[in-house]
């Protein structure tokens, strides 16, 4: 889990801008933050529905962010 925030971390400074990257690092490093808040009520929720369903987000959200993190990188990294 650990890995993922320091390559999480390292993608939003190489895509930042050079005058904003430090809004755009407190921006992400804010929104883990709200994350570890929100989440463990989203997954107890999920979990009526069936005991896998939160697993099955999480690898959902993955892949997503993954996707968005290539598009926006071929998109903007040259």
């Amino acid at each position: 889990l650990g890995a993922v925030f320091v390559q999480s971390t390292a993608v939003v400074a190489e895509l930042s801008p050079v005058g904003k990257k430090s809004l755009y690092l407190a921006f992400f490093d804010s929104i883990i933050d709200v994350s570890f808040v929100v989440m463990p009520p989203v997954v107890g929720w999920l979990l009526v529905f069936g005991e896998k369903i939160p697993f099955v987000l999480c690898v959902l959200l993955m892949v997503a962010s993954a996707s968005l993190i290539s598009i926006v990188s071929a998109l903007f990294v040259h």
